[in-house]
């Protein structure tokens, strides 16, 4: 049996809890790596395609060799908020792959990690499911 071609999706298409994210994009710039209580490394990188950009979450030796201007595949990646902002995540099941450099098209706006979500968005668990035609319902005090 053949596998099936992975589907691509693009930045500005990504939504909160989106798991199994396939994606390529450019590395626009790298943060500053930052240690955790329990030794772990971890660091941020914005990156973007041509419908948006993302803060994307890098820990222990994911992003050491990559550089702003690498272009890079993102196999089985998630996306989640931290905080209440969206950031893209390698993951376990995920992989990071440098597959070229300088020769993308991408735009900076919008930013996905900037973008507000709802409630309802960000809490799919608490949030109730309305219906056509019914009210939305009320909080009681």
């Amino acid at each position: 049996m053949q596998n099936a071609p992975l589907q691509y999706c693009k930045i500005g298409d990504l939504k909160p809890f989106q798991k199994c994210v396939n994606t390529i994009f450019i590395i626009l710039e790298k943060g500053e790596i930052t240690k955790t209580k329990d030794g772990s490394v971890m660091q941020k990188a914005q990156v973007a395609d041509e419908t948006a950009s993302i803060s994307i979450t890098l820990w222990d030796n994911i992003g050491d060799s990559l550089q702003p201007g690498d272009i890079c595949r993102l196999r089985n990646g998630y996306c989640t908020p931290y905080k209440n902002y969206l950031s893209l995540y390698v993951g376990r099941a995920g992989s990071l792959t440098r597959i070229g450099e300088f020769t993308m098209l991408f735009v900076e706006q919008p930013n996905m990690s900037l973008i507000v979500f709802s409630d309802a968005e960000l809490n799919p668990k608490n949030s109730q499911k309305v219906l056509p035609g019914q009210q939305q319902p009320m909080n009681a005090h």
